[in-house]
């Protein structure tokens, strides 16, 4: 075919660009090699595995996919964000997008449409930064739709370790962003404050841009490493919506359902996207399960807004496991595969401070027999299949989560630690108002912490 190059299985980029990119084969095109080798860093090669199991692999916390595109008019953005190590490293680098899942459209994977400029620096120790390279140039510049890889910066610290990413975009079409004000604008935890960041680590010209309220993360910080770290798949609920900052995060304590559980001991990518649904996701997913290629664990928790939807049990059980399939696929030899239970949908009189105040909303249910009840309690089941099917619970014979043949390693109750009762499908309350919601479909910061403390997503079977 014209203008393609047909590429055997396994093979497709290792040849390429020198590393295994996605695992795909077929036919790809070359613009879209193109955009895909910024994956490594160009000095790899220069940091050449050790055996014993390692991989350039995830070695620390609070990076995140991109969920919007500026729409204000401004073409540069300048983030300071805190991160902690979760491994022992000589060496890293820091991986960025030029893509966005869109969270205020239809939720499809986008490119940026325009090349974008892109300067990044560590900061570490507190106050000294160092400007890293792109191929031994102090800027880099990412193809539209593409994603970039600064190089290997040599740099030995134990995990636990805090470090500070500076970054630096430009770009005509409009800076991508996440919806979240990012942590470290004038003080951990500052809520309202949007003071700009010190040192901007690169200008692009005078004077600054107007400052931003928004702030964009790496996708990826990376060294060579043995550690097993997480990447969450998800929707407002792994993103963080309902959650919020408070002083004591100054120690890194994550941040959404998944984050608060997994990032004091793992390092960690939110993958996650407001608003999505498991049939949406299953139709954009690419980029987002990519990002698997450099941790050990998947952990999906997609289902409420499938349901919130009007999605039937069957169709949600099967569009499940095709989700876990997708993400098997293309997951690290070795990964684990996890599923939390789906949380309750509530209204309520009083700010949920009792429960009974509280009414399902439509489509969920209080009376235990609903499409979310069915679906935790096969998912309690260890999500049964048989010849490739999802069937009910109980079936003799049908290979449950962990067993082989299963997509899944386990599943995570959290809806155990958050309803008053199992299969209630209604919040915990404590009589004070927006305790374990605000909402009525978001946990809170209170209640995400509960779930990390209760342990209900289980860091110990993490790979």
């Amino acid at each position: 075919m014209s203008g393609e190059i047909e590429l055997a299985p396994q093979r497709a980029l290792t040849h390429l660009v020198g590393h295994d990119v996605d695992g795909y084969w077929g036919r790809h095109s070359l613009a879209s090699i193109r955009s895909l080798s910024g994956a490594l860093p160009a000095n790899a090669a220069t940091y050449p595995l050790r055996g014993g199991g390692e991989y350039y692999g995830q070695v620390a916390t609070n990076c995140r996919i991109a969920t919007a595109q500026a729409s204000d008019g401004g073409i540069s953005v300048f983030t300071r964000n805190r991160h902690t190590l979760r491994a022992d490293v000589t060496e890293l680098a820091v991986r960025l997008p030029n893509w966005f899942a869109m969270r205020n459209g239809d939720k499809f994977e986008t490119a940026v449409q325009a090349q974008t400029a892109v300067s990044v620096s560590i900061e570490y120790p507190a106050g000294t930064l160092v400007l890293m390279s792109f191929n031994g140039a102090s800027q880099g510049f990412m193809d539209a739709g593409g994603e970039i890889c600064t190089d290997f910066l040599p740099i030995s610290l134990p995990a636990g370790t805090e470090i500070k990413i500076r970054i630096a975009l430009f770009s005509s079409t409009g800076y991508i962003h996440a919806n979240f004000r990012q942590n470290d604008y004038a003080a951990e935890g500052s809520t309202g404050s949007t003071a700009r960041v010190g040192d901007l680590t690169r200008r692009f010209g005078t004077p600054d841009p107007a400052t931003r309220s928004v702030g964009t993360w790496p996708i990826g910080i990376i060294a060579r490493t043995t550690h097993g770290g997480v990447l969450g798949i998800g929707d407002s609920i792994v993103e963080g919506t309902g959650d919020s900052y408070a002083a004591a995060d100054a120690s890194d304590g994550g941040f959404g359902l998944i984050g608060r559980a997994v990032s004091g001991t793992h390092a960690y990518i939110s993958g996650a996207m407001a608003g999505d649904d498991i049939e949406t996701i299953l139709k954009s997913c690419t980029k987002r399960l990519s990002l698997a290629h450099y941790v050990k664990n998947i952990i999906f928790e997609h289902g409420v807004n499938s349901i919130a939807g009007g999605a039937g049990l069957e169709a949600t059980k099967a569009n499940m496991l095709a989700l876990w399939e997708r993400g098997g696929q293309i997951a690290r030899s070795g990964s684990r595969l996890f599923q939390t239970t789906i949380t309750p949908e509530t209204n309520s009189t009083d700010s949920w401070a009792t429960l009974a105040n509280q009414t399902a909303r439509t489509n969920f249910s209080i009376s235990g027999d609903g499409v979310r009840e069915q679906l935790n309690d096969w998912l309690r089941d260890q999500a049964p299949i048989l010849a490739g099917v999802p069937v009910a619970i109980g079936t003799a014979g049908a290979v449950r989560a962990g067993e082989t043949g299963h997509p899944l390693h386990g599943v995570f109750d959290v809806a155990d630690v958050l309803e008053s009762s199992r299969n209630s499908g209604k919040w915990k309350v404590d009589g004070a108002a927006g305790t374990y919601t605000a909402d009525g479909i978001h946990p809170t910061r209170f209640a995400n912490l509960a779930v990390a403390a209760s342990g209900a997503i289980d860091v110990s079977q993490l790979a």
